[in-house]
């Protein structure tokens, strides 16, 4: 007698979705495994998600996949996010959001690694980034070895080189021995990996398969791309992080070291941000702290600064 295939859930947050939501559900339907708990939440579109989504659900169904629909109030992707956990039956557990894109045999091939490796907790592929406007391969995200290291302290200290947060597959008994309440910190709208994965990479084995098996589509208007209230979001990605690593089972050395870490990072992010406004127009060279020496373009000339004294104007 054949096995059942193991159940995978998959839980989708979308707000808005409609200029994105067609790439992402096509390749949804090229998967090859056909096991899935699909549950797409959408957190109070204002535009055509709704309609979308749901004219596709006979071809999920047909697929052999469980569809499931929750509509709510608009309040973040955490806390939609959490209204799936609530119900989510899976063997493994997976989340992306509606603007990524899976080859055929994402699911297909993580589940294998799993399978072969019941000890880990989590496993993620190599992502491709693509520009959303000329479909340009922009970099490869992911971990490129199969060495065994610290994922978290990889992830707080090296996050940029990590793997894709929303690109993984989760072995749902490990997941839920940590996360009982089935509830994520949805005090802040976004920012919400952290809380669905350090948990994972402080306690068990992470997987990385060295084979591209996914796309994330760079759209300028993305919650994590947009300049709008981007100090504010930052703000917010720091506050769950800290939230989050307040929260696990670490030597109280260690946990301190991760904070501070934290901290330090998005005070760069913070300055590098404030910066934006006019780079590449000013250069600055820092000497304990203090700008000792600075080049600043106004206009038609340029501007010379020792310790914030301009000693020299140069016109273009």
């Amino acid at each position: 007698m054949t096995k059942k295939p193991s159940l995978i859930s998959l839980i989708t947050p979308c707000y808005n979705g409609e200029t994105h939501l067609l790439p992402y559900i096509n390749g949804l339907l090229s998967q090859t495994y056909c096991n899935v708990e699909y549950i797409f939440v959408n957190d109070g579109s204002t535009d055509k998600t709704e309609e979308i989504i749901l004219s596709y659900q006979k071809r999920f169904e047909d697929k052999g996949w469980t569809f499931k629909y929750i509509k709510k109030e608009n309040g973040g992707s955490a806390s939609a996010i959490n209204q799936g956990l609530k119900i989510f039956k899976g063997d493994y557990l997976s989340w992306f959001d509606s603007d990524d894109i899976m080859f055929p045999t994402f699911f297909e091939e993580l589940v294998d690694f799993m399978e072969k490796n019941p000890d880990y907790g989590i496993v993620f592929p190599l992502v491709e980034h693509i520009d959303e406007i000329t479909g340009k391969r922009l970099e490869i995200n992911g971990i490129k070895h199969n060495k065994q290291f610290d994922p978290l302290e990889n992830e707080i200290l090296w996050g940029e080189g990590g793997p894709m947060p929303t690109f993984g597959l989760a072995r749902s008994s490990m997941f839920l021995a940590l996360n009982p309440s089935r509830h994520i910190y949805d005090e802040q709208k976004s920012g919400q990996n952290a809380a669905m994965l350090y948990p994972l990479f402080n306690k068990y084995k992470v997987g990385y398969i060295q084979k591209i098996l996914a796309q994330y589509v760079v759209r300028a208007n993305s919650d994590c791309h947009s300049p709008v209230d981007m100090d504010k979001k930052r703000l917010n990605w720091e506050l769950n992080e800290i939230y989050v690593v307040q929260s696990l089972d670490l030597p109280e050395y260690k946990k301190n070291f991760y904070l501070n870490e934290i901290q330090r990072r998005y005070s760069d992010a913070r300055k590098k941000e404030l910066y934006l406004e006019y780079p590449p127009q000013v250069y600055k060279m820092y000497v304990f702290g203090l700008p000792l020496f600075s080049i600043i373009k106004k206009e038609h000339k340029f501007v010379i600064k020792f310790f914030g004294i301009t000693v020299m104007r140069i016109k273009k």
